[in-house]
């Protein structure tokens, strides 16, 4: 498997996690967020895999929503602050639109023409955030790649503002 059709993967899971999420598990993850925002907590068990989780996010600097299923009071405390609040973001904006079906093959998606444009959005979301992201370098790293690749401009806001249409 190639970094592009692991790149594709993640989209696609990320595009399922956003679209198709549930609302019980999201909605209780933001209230413990919003918690640990307000008054941070500093003790409590350990958690491996959450720590994975957080290292990843921190050294791709990019929040998968992924990382909900691993969140419990007992372990808030290992979330930094600035996480927490990434994070947060992304589940009210997931929270803004009911959650819906998404059908995926490979690297098309589909659903019904009520949700298409929520559909859409998040696509073009998840590319722009990939864009902000260093996740070329996350990835190179992990290849055994040691060159350090430059963004030549920040094109994220023109990913957003496009009217690339998923079909």
């Amino acid at each position: 498997m190639n970094m592009i059709h692991s790149v594709d993967a993640l989209a696609l899971r990320n595009m399922i996690r956003r679209c198709s999420y549930d609302v019980d598990r999201v909605k209780y993850v933001s209230d413990l967020l919003t918690m640990h925002i307000l008054v941070p907590t500093f003790s409590g068990q350990h958690d491996a895999e959450l720590a994975k989780l957080i290292k990843l996010s921190q050294e791709a600097k990019w929040v998968d929503p992924c990382i909900i299923d691993y969140i419990h009071e007992e372990n808030l405390h290992m979330i930094p602050v600035t996480l927490a609040q990434s994070l947060n973001k992304l589940l009210s904006q997931m929270m803004e639109h009911p959650s819906f079906d998404l059908i995926t093959v490979h690297d098309a998606f589909g659903c019904l023409p009520t949700n298409a444009n929520r559909m859409r959005y998040w696509y073009k979301e998840i590319m722009a955030e990939l864009a902000e992201s260093d996740m070329i370098n996350f990835l190179t790293k992990q290849l055994g790649i040691t060159a350090h690749f430059e963004k030549y401009g920040d094109i994220a806001d023109l990913i957003r503002q496009s009217n690339y249409g998923l079909c």
